[in-house]
C-alpha cells in the first residue's frame, strides 16, 4: 500500500501567503527559483505499507519541487532504471531500487526501508501529480501557462524492462544506519559569505532568495543588496524576511585535469557510468565537489571511484 497526499496551509497559517502571494504575480511566468523553494508550501505525506518515509509536518516543503521530483522518479523507474527523490530545503534523500518483485524504497536519514509494486508505485506518483496540478491550477488559473507548471503532467517515455540480471538485490542494498550511497546530495547555492536569505513576499513584492552579502558586524545581522536603494540593507529591515540557510562557499576552483567520475549502477537499466569532470570546486569545509561537461553538480564523495587520465574504466 502506498499513500502519497499533500495538504495545502489554511487560512490561519502564515505559509497560506506562500499560495496568496502568487496571485499578484504572472503566474505563467513565475520563475523556477520562486517554484521550487518559496511559492505553494505544502504538508506532504509518503507512506508506503505502513512505514512512513516522510510525515512533513513543521518540515514544509513547496508543491511544485516535490511533484516535480515524483515525475523524475516515475519517468526513471518506468525507463527501467534507479532514481532518487531529494528536496530543496531539506537533507532527506528518498531511493528507489527497481528489484525483481518490485520497488525497494530506502531513505538517506532514516533506517527505514519497504518495498512496493512498480504499479502500484506509478498510480501512485501519476494521482499525486494530478492533484498537484489541480491544486495549484484551480488555485491559481494562471500556472495553466506556466512552463514548470506544465511538467508536472507531461507524459513520461517508458523503457523497456529490466532483464532479471540488471535487477537490484534488496540483500545487496545498503542504507543509512549502516552506510549511504546516495550519488546525488542536493547543494543549495554557491556564494561568498556561505549563507542565503529567504523572503516570502509582499502584496507588493514576489517572494524570493537573496545571497547575504556581509555582517553588520556592530549588531551582527546579515547584510543583503537592495536593488531600490542601491545599497546593503540588514535583512531585519525587511518585513517579510524570513530566515537564513547555509549554502556551498567555494573557495578554489580547479580544472577537471582529465579526472573520471565512475559510478557502478547508475547508468541506464543500472548500468556503469563513467563522466568526464569538467572542473572541481573546494568549499570551506574541504569537501571536493564535481561538475561534468553536462553542468551535473555532485559530492565527489558520491562517485564509486575516479579514474586518473589516461587510464581506463573498469
Amino acid at each position: 500500500m502506498i499513500h502519497l497526499s499533500f495538504s495545502i496551509p489554511d487560512s490561519s497559517s502564515p505559509l497560506r501567503k506562500t499560495w496568496d502571494y502568487s496571485k499578484v504575480a504572472d503566474p505563467a511566468n513565475l520563475g523556477e527559483l520562486n517554484l521550487i523553494y518559496s511559492y505553494f508550501l505544502v504538508d506532504v505525506e509518503i507512506v508506503i505499507n505502513d512505514t512512513m518515509f516522510l510525515i512533513s509536518g513543521d518540515m514544509y516543503v513547496t508543491l511544485v519541487d516535490i511533484a516535480v521530483g515524483l515525475r523524475h522518479v516515475a519517468e526513471n523507474i518506468s525507463r527501467g532504471k534507479n532514481s532518487t527523490l531529494s528536496f530543496a530545503e531539506h537533507d532527506e534523500v528518498l531511493q528507489f531500487l527497481r528489484t525483481g518483485d518490485g520497488i525497494l524504497v530506502g531513505s538517506s536519514t532514516k533506517p527505514l526501508r519497504a518495498k512496493v509494486e512498480t504499479e502500484e508505485l506509478l498510480d501512485g506518483i501519476n494521482a499525486f501529480l494530478r492533484s498537484a496540478y489541480s491544486a495549484l491550477t484551480e488555485e491559481v488559473a494562471g500556472l495553466r501557462n506556466n512552463l514548470m507548471v506544465q511538467k508536472i503532467i507531461a507524459p513520461w517515455s517508458e523503457g523497456d524492462p529490466l532483464e532479471e540480471d540488471e535487477m537490484t538485490d534488496p540483500d545487496s542494498v545498503i542504507f543509512p544506519g549502516e552506510v549511504e550511497e546516495i550519488r546525488a546530495t542536493p547543494l543549495k547555492f554557491f556564494n561568498q559569505t556561505g549563507w542565503i536569505a529567504y523572503f516570502a513576499g509582499t502584496d507588493t513584492e514576489d517572494a524570493r532568495i537573496v545571497h547575504v552579502e556581509g555582517w553588520e558586524h556592530s549588531i551582527g545581522t546579515a547584510l543583503v543588496v537592495d536593488p531600490k536603494r542601491g545599497a546593503l540593507q540588514p535583512v531585519t529591515e525587511f518585513e517579510d524576511f524570513t530566515r537564513l540557510e547555509k549554502a556551498d562557499q567555494v573557495v578554489a576552483a580547479l580544472p577537471g585535469g582529465g579526472w573520471r567520475a565512475h559510478w557502478k549502477k547508475e547508468g541506464a537499466q543500472g548500468a556503469p557510468l563513467t563522466e568526464q569532470v569538467l572542473a572541481w570546486l573546494i568549499t570551506s569545509q574541504g569537501k571536493a565537489i564535481t561538475i561534468d561537461a553536462s553542468g551535473y553538480v555532485s559530492d565527489a564523495d558520491g562517485a564509486d571511484t575516479f579514474i586518473p587520465p589516461g587510464e581506463d574504466s573498469h
